[in-house]
């Protein structure tokens, strides 16, 4: 702020100077002080700590925010408090982890946290080693069912709890898809045609969660009936939706909503990866379309998903998708006609 509030009084300073390029070297003198106190300002301030900090919703993932400050709050002299905070479960497990570090960090889960800066802070009050078992992805997780159930297929998934993904699980079921909980595992198989979820609209934790709008939006291609999916969390999140339409979907984007009419069949193109959650749908488009699938950049997906089991071709970075179960189903019609 002080920055911003020297640099009008420095150009002010040149104007008064303007004509006698004599004192040139003086207004450049006096521009780099001001830079120089500015940042310093701010360093020497930061220095004890960020005293009281309030985050605003709604504006893109609060959450990954929230982690750099909590991460950063630890390098200061003195008390971090962070308010209107997220509740993902992530920031519950980066307490955790934190913790175990050795740092003090209190109220991950609630709307406010509490960080008791480490600056000073002797290394031998602090474990030296320290084993911790990161928390599951809950969102890869959603893509690999919403790919299971798109390509009309059964899967059992393991290490991953319930109530993390509830909404997900809720919106399957809508779907016409069976869901089944144990303790540590979910089971999750199509029942047929799958059927429109009505709408549906992405919120923060607990609420739907946006990173799987993508996918939600591919299965809706296929699914019987009228589906709306309203974006509240991310501005231009429909980036896959051309490619969509390229393989035969019927979307219209209405401002923030995305409205899906359901067809019965998609076909296999060549479409392009614009982000990570957007390819990863077009990975699924793939997998429910008949024929041929070709991903271009498909270093997008592999930022948060293995293709272990698709083929990257290195040179192109490229994803190749074809649907075994379409080829399959073929082959039996030919067989049911022959034999009749």
């Amino acid at each position: 702020q002080s920055l911003f509030l020297c640099l009008p009084y420095s150009f002010l300073f040149l104007f008064i100077l303007a004509g006698t390029t004599e004192y040139l070297f003086l207004y450049l003198f006096f521009f780099f002080l001001f830079i120089f106190y500015s940042f310093s300002f701010f360093f020497f301030q930061a220095e004890d700590g960020i005293r009281d900090f309030c985050l605003s919703r709604g504006l893109g993932d609060v959450y990954k925010r929230q982690e750099n400050l909590m991460m950063a709050a630890l390098a200061g002299k003195g008390d971090t408090i962070i308010e209107n905070c997220a509740i993902e479960p992530e920031i519950e497990d980066l307490q955790g982890f934190l913790r175990t570090c050795g740092f003090q960090v209190y109220g991950a889960g609630t709307d406010t946290i509490f960080i008791k800066g480490a600056r000073g802070v002797s290394l031998c009050a602090r474990p030296q080693e320290v084993m911790y078992f990161i928390l599951e992805d809950r969102i890869e997780a959603a893509t690999y069912m919403a790919a299971a159930l798109g390509s009309g297929g059964r899967a059992v998934f393991r290490n991953i709890r319930e109530k993390y993904i509830s909404e997900i699980l809720k919106c399957f079921e809508r779907m016409g898809a069976a869901v089944r909980t144990y303790e540590n595992t979910i089971e999750v198989w199509s029942c047929g045609r799958l059927k429109s979820p009505g709408m549906i609209i992405t919120q923060p934790y607990p609420g739907f969660p946006t990173d799987c709008q993508p996918q939600l939006l591919t299965l809706s291609t296929m699914a019987k009936g009228l589906t709306t999916i309203r974006e509240e969390v991310f501005e231009s999140r429909f980036t896959h939706k051309n490619d969509l339409v390229k393989m035969g979907a019927d979307i219209e984007i209405c401002g923030k909503n995305a409205i899906i009419k359901g067809v019965k069949t998609l076909q296999g193109k060549e479409v392009e990866a614009k982000d990570l959650r957007g390819g990863a749908a077009l990975v699924i488009a793939g997998l429910m379309a008949e024929g041929k699938t070709v991903v271009n950049n498909a270093f997008h997906i592999q930022r948060g998903y293995e293709l272990s089991l698709i083929h990257i071709s290195e040179p192109t970075r490229q994803a190749e998708i074809s649907y075994a179960v379409f080829c399959l189903k073929k082959k039996n019609k030919k067989k049911k006609k022959k034999s009749t």
